[in-house]
Protein backbone atom coordinates (compact mmCIF):
# COMPACT_ATOMS: atom_id res chain seq x y z
CA UNK A 1 0.00 0.00 0.00
CA UNK A 2 1.46 3.35 -0.98
CA UNK A 3 0.49 6.68 0.50
CA UNK A 4 2.10 9.52 -1.36
CA UNK A 5 3.26 12.12 1.13
CA UNK A 6 4.62 14.80 -1.21
CA UNK A 7 5.32 15.28 -4.89
CA UNK A 8 6.91 17.97 -7.03
CA UNK A 9 5.55 17.79 -10.57
CA UNK A 10 3.63 14.66 -11.40
CA UNK A 11 5.92 12.72 -13.75
CA UNK A 12 4.69 9.95 -15.96
CA UNK A 13 6.25 7.33 -18.18
CA UNK A 14 5.51 3.96 -19.66
CA UNK A 15 7.80 1.18 -18.46
CA UNK A 16 9.99 -0.60 -20.97
CA UNK A 17 9.70 -4.37 -21.32
CA UNK A 18 13.03 -6.15 -21.54
CA UNK A 19 14.05 -9.77 -21.95
CA UNK A 20 15.56 -11.20 -18.78
CA UNK A 21 18.86 -11.86 -20.60
CA UNK A 22 19.09 -8.15 -21.49
CA UNK A 23 18.38 -7.15 -17.90
CA UNK A 24 21.04 -9.54 -16.58
CA UNK A 25 23.67 -8.03 -18.88
CA UNK A 26 23.07 -4.41 -17.91
CA UNK A 27 21.74 -4.52 -14.36
CA UNK A 28 23.71 -3.28 -11.36
CA UNK A 29 22.16 -4.61 -8.15
CA UNK A 30 22.86 -2.98 -4.78
CA UNK A 31 21.56 -4.02 -1.36
CA UNK A 32 20.59 -2.30 1.86
CA UNK A 33 18.62 -3.33 4.90
CA UNK A 34 18.71 -5.66 7.83
CA UNK A 35 19.25 -9.39 7.63
CA UNK A 36 16.28 -10.01 9.89
CA UNK A 37 12.77 -10.03 8.51
CA UNK A 38 10.50 -8.01 10.75
CA UNK A 39 6.78 -8.20 10.31
CA UNK A 40 4.62 -5.69 12.14
CA UNK A 41 0.97 -6.39 12.63
CA UNK A 42 -1.71 -3.84 13.19
CA UNK A 43 -4.28 -4.60 15.88
CA UNK A 44 -7.91 -4.86 14.89
CA UNK A 45 -9.80 -1.58 15.18
CA UNK A 46 -11.30 -0.93 18.58
CA UNK A 47 -15.11 -1.09 18.54
CA UNK A 48 -16.93 2.15 19.25
CA UNK A 49 -17.37 2.60 23.01
CA UNK A 50 -20.79 2.63 24.56
CA UNK A 51 -19.53 4.82 27.41
CA UNK A 52 -17.27 7.85 27.30
CA UNK A 53 -14.15 7.39 25.11
CA UNK A 54 -10.83 6.56 26.73
CA UNK A 55 -7.89 8.96 26.58
CA UNK A 56 -5.64 6.65 24.52
CA UNK A 57 -6.15 6.59 20.72
CA UNK A 58 -6.48 3.36 18.75
CA UNK A 59 -3.83 2.21 16.27
CA UNK A 60 -4.19 3.19 12.63
CA UNK A 61 -4.93 0.28 10.26
CA UNK A 62 -2.14 1.42 7.92
CA UNK A 63 1.53 1.37 8.84
CA UNK A 64 4.33 3.48 7.47
CA UNK A 65 7.48 1.57 8.33
CA UNK A 66 9.50 2.71 5.33
CA UNK A 67 9.43 6.25 3.97
CA UNK A 68 11.08 6.71 0.61
CA UNK A 69 12.19 9.85 -1.17
CA UNK A 70 13.30 9.59 -4.78
CA UNK A 71 15.02 12.54 -6.42
CA UNK A 72 15.49 12.34 -10.20
CA UNK A 73 17.34 14.87 -12.33
CA UNK A 74 16.60 13.95 -15.93
CA UNK A 75 19.11 14.18 -18.75
CA UNK A 76 18.41 15.71 -22.17
CA UNK A 77 15.93 12.91 -22.88
CA UNK A 78 13.70 12.91 -19.82
CA UNK A 79 10.94 11.02 -21.62
CA UNK A 80 13.17 7.89 -21.59
CA UNK A 81 13.21 7.71 -17.76
CA UNK A 82 10.92 5.56 -15.60
CA UNK A 83 11.09 3.87 -12.21
CA UNK A 84 9.27 1.39 -10.02
CA UNK A 85 9.32 -0.11 -6.54
CA UNK A 86 8.22 -3.75 -6.37
CA UNK A 87 7.95 -6.42 -3.70
CA UNK A 88 11.13 -8.43 -4.16
CA UNK A 89 9.41 -11.79 -3.66
CA UNK A 90 6.67 -11.63 -6.31
CA UNK A 91 7.65 -8.45 -8.20
CA UNK A 92 4.22 -6.87 -7.74
CA UNK A 93 4.44 -3.10 -8.22
CA UNK A 94 3.88 -0.98 -5.10
CA UNK A 95 4.89 2.42 -6.54
CA UNK A 96 5.99 3.62 -9.98
CA UNK A 97 6.37 6.58 -12.28
CA UNK A 98 3.07 7.62 -13.79
CA UNK A 99 2.02 6.00 -17.05
CA UNK A 100 0.10 8.91 -18.60
CA UNK A 101 2.75 11.67 -18.53
CA UNK A 102 6.46 11.75 -19.27
CA UNK A 103 9.34 13.40 -17.46
CA UNK A 104 10.56 16.62 -19.03
CA UNK A 105 14.21 16.87 -20.07
CA UNK A 106 16.79 18.52 -17.82
CA UNK A 107 14.35 18.76 -14.89
CA UNK A 108 14.34 17.80 -11.21
CA UNK A 109 11.60 15.68 -9.66
CA UNK A 110 11.13 14.62 -6.03
CA UNK A 111 8.67 11.87 -5.21
CA UNK A 112 7.99 10.35 -1.82
CA UNK A 113 5.77 7.77 -0.28
CA UNK A 114 5.23 5.30 2.48
CA UNK A 115 5.58 1.50 2.46
CA UNK A 116 4.88 -1.27 4.94
CA UNK A 117 7.82 -3.28 6.26
CA UNK A 118 8.96 -5.74 3.57
CA UNK A 119 11.77 -6.43 1.10
CA UNK A 120 11.57 -4.14 -1.93
CA UNK A 121 13.42 -3.71 -5.21
CA UNK A 122 13.76 -0.22 -6.67
CA UNK A 123 14.52 -0.04 -10.40
CA UNK A 124 15.24 2.98 -12.56
CA UNK A 125 15.17 2.58 -16.32
CA UNK A 126 16.29 4.45 -19.41
CA UNK A 127 14.43 3.16 -22.47
CA UNK A 128 17.19 4.21 -24.90
CA UNK A 129 19.88 2.40 -22.90
CA UNK A 130 22.23 5.29 -22.13
CA UNK A 131 21.29 5.91 -18.48
CA UNK A 132 20.77 9.37 -17.03
CA UNK A 133 24.36 10.50 -17.36
CA UNK A 134 26.61 11.33 -19.35
CA UNK A 135 25.86 10.97 -23.07
CA UNK A 136 23.01 13.49 -23.23
CA UNK A 137 23.36 15.54 -20.05
CA UNK A 138 24.20 15.17 -16.39
CA UNK A 139 21.13 13.43 -15.02
CA UNK A 140 21.11 11.46 -11.77
CA UNK A 141 18.92 9.85 -9.13
CA UNK A 142 19.03 9.44 -5.37
CA UNK A 143 16.86 7.08 -3.32
CA UNK A 144 16.57 7.75 0.41
CA UNK A 145 14.93 5.35 2.83
CA UNK A 146 13.93 6.81 6.20
CA UNK A 147 16.32 9.70 5.50
CA UNK A 148 19.39 7.61 4.55
CA UNK A 149 20.60 7.34 0.96
CA UNK A 150 20.55 3.70 -0.19
CA UNK A 151 20.94 4.14 -3.94
CA UNK A 152 22.22 6.79 -6.29
CA UNK A 153 23.83 7.24 -9.66
CA UNK A 154 23.02 7.93 -13.25
CA UNK A 155 25.82 6.28 -15.20
CA UNK A 156 24.14 3.00 -16.15
CA UNK A 157 22.81 1.53 -19.35
CA UNK A 158 19.13 0.50 -19.44
CA UNK A 159 18.36 -0.42 -15.84
CA UNK A 160 19.79 -0.18 -12.33
CA UNK A 161 18.31 -1.83 -9.23
CA UNK A 162 18.61 -1.42 -5.47
CA UNK A 163 17.23 -3.75 -2.79
CA UNK A 164 16.01 -2.18 0.45
CA UNK A 165 13.89 -2.93 3.46
CA UNK A 166 13.96 -6.25 5.27
CA UNK A 167 15.96 -8.02 2.54
CA UNK A 168 18.71 -10.51 3.02
CA UNK A 169 21.93 -9.42 1.34
CA UNK A 170 22.90 -10.94 -2.01
CA UNK A 171 25.96 -12.44 -0.33
CA UNK A 172 23.70 -14.18 2.21
CA UNK A 173 21.45 -15.48 -0.58
CA UNK A 174 24.50 -16.76 -2.52
CA UNK A 175 25.88 -18.48 0.60
CA UNK A 176 22.54 -20.18 1.21
CA UNK A 177 22.37 -21.36 -2.42
CA UNK A 178 25.97 -22.67 -2.22
CA UNK A 179 25.14 -24.56 0.99
CA UNK A 180 22.09 -26.16 -0.65
CA UNK A 181 24.19 -27.30 -3.62
CA UNK A 182 26.87 -28.69 -1.28
CA UNK A 183 24.25 -30.68 0.69
CA UNK A 184 22.81 -32.05 -2.56
CA UNK A 185 26.30 -33.07 -3.75
CA UNK A 186 26.95 -34.86 -0.42
CA UNK A 187 23.77 -36.92 -0.83
CA UNK A 188 24.74 -38.06 -4.30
Amino acid sequence: MVSVAAMERVPTLSLTTMKSSQVAEIMDIKTWGSCQKTIKTTPAPTPLPTNAPTASPTASPTTCDIQYELTIVTDGNGQETSWEIVYDLDRSVTAASSYDKQYESDSKYVESGCLESNCYRFAIEDSFGDGLCCSYGAGSYSLKINGSEVGSGGDFMSREETLFGTCKSLEFQKDMADQAVAKKDQKE
